[in-house]
């Protein structure tokens, strides 16, 4: 397992290597390598004519010490978990640090690449919350967006929260969340679809209305709904080569399907909340690129999000 954890050097970057540093500990065979992709360019030209060409020679190599600096920290926090690493400094020359991050991925083969999704380096300009957002629309491997430090110690089962809405996005993201836990040390799988019809009961009509819709007949067809998308999902799973846990989440409130997959990913202990970025299902109107985007902001656990490509595929296929 091939891992690619970005740092900008600051704390919640750390975080995101910690985390990388963990998950390599919990596949066999785990490999991780660290990467800062310098932006000090575009800083120069920002300050503007003959000043940015005077500065530019100790500036860049004062950013390079910082950069070598914030890269020994990020391998010393992944030692402590007895994983090696190999750090790379790479110069964004002006390109978007999520385009080059994501280039990296492809370069070096990664199966997973890490990003925090908040905080500037200390000498840097990559915010990573707007570079987290970026890579997951162009990246072509999958991505992991670590919102906070995850409680996980060296040896703890991994566990996964994979959400369906029944679409082709959503059967990708199973695959490979199952694939994460058959090559894991220890692991377990939980797949989830989030039942709707209060929620878009509530937002067509008015509660006047509601009082005529004949709610039990839809909550049975959307019963048989979540049934369908589940048995698809078992079977995804079952090509990932992992057991999996099967759940259909019937909410009483018409609450956000992304705030309600963070609390459900808080409530059983996730480490990881695994989605897919595209389509519709059948049980429902939501889309799981929206749900994403959301997610991506109320989640308090790491998010992988995995787009349903050819690419992603083959990547999925190295994995080991």
């Amino acid at each position: 397992m091939r891992i690619l954890a970005a740092t900008d050097g600051s704390r919640q970057a750390q975080s995101a290597v910690r985390f990388a540093a963990w998950l390599a500990s919990a596949f066999r065979a785990g490999r991780l390598e660290i990467i800062l992709v310098g932006d000090v360019g575009e800083e120069l030209i920002s300050q503007g004519g003959g000043k940015a060409a005077r500065l530019r020679s100790p500036m860049v190599e004062d950013y390079r010490s910082w950069a070598q600096r914030a890269l020994d920290r990020a391998a010393r926090e992944a030692l402590r978990l007895g994983v090696k690493t190999r750090c790379h400094y790479v110069e964004a020359s002006l390109a978007p640090v999520a385009d080059v991050l994501s280039r990296a991925a492809d370069v070096k083969r990664a199966d997973l690449l890490v990003v925090g999704s908040a905080g500037r380096g200390a000498a840097g300009r990559a915010l990573f919350g707007s570079v987290a957002r970026r890579l997951v629309h162009v990246a072509r491997r999958p991505v992991v967006v670590v919102p906070a430090p995850v409680a996980a110690r060296k040896g703890d089962a991994l566990r996964i929260l994979a959400a369906t809405d029944g679409s082709r996005g959503s059967a990708a993201a199973i695959r490979l969340a199952a694939s994460l836990v058959r090559r894991a040390r220890r692991g377990r799988l939980e797949v989830l679809t989030v039942g709707t019809l209060r929620r878009d009961l509530a937002m067509a009509f008015s509660s006047a209305v509601l009082a005529f819709v004949p709610y039990g007949e839809l909550q049975e067809t959307e019963r048989r709904a979540a049934a369908r998308i589940l048995q698809q999902a078992a079977k995804a799973a079952r090509a990932g080569g992992a057991r999996v846990k099967l759940r259909f989440l019937e909410p009483r409130s018409s609450r956000p399907i992304a705030e309600l997959l963070a609390l459900e990913a808080r409530r059983t202990g996730a480490h990881l909340v695994v989605v897919g970025t595209e389509g519709r299902g059948a049980i429902a109107r939501w889309a799981l690129g929206s749900v994403t985007e959301r997610l991506l902001s109320a989640s308090r656990r790491p998010v992988l999000v995995v787009r349903p490509s050819g690419r992603t595929a083959r990547s999925r296929g190295r994995a080991g």
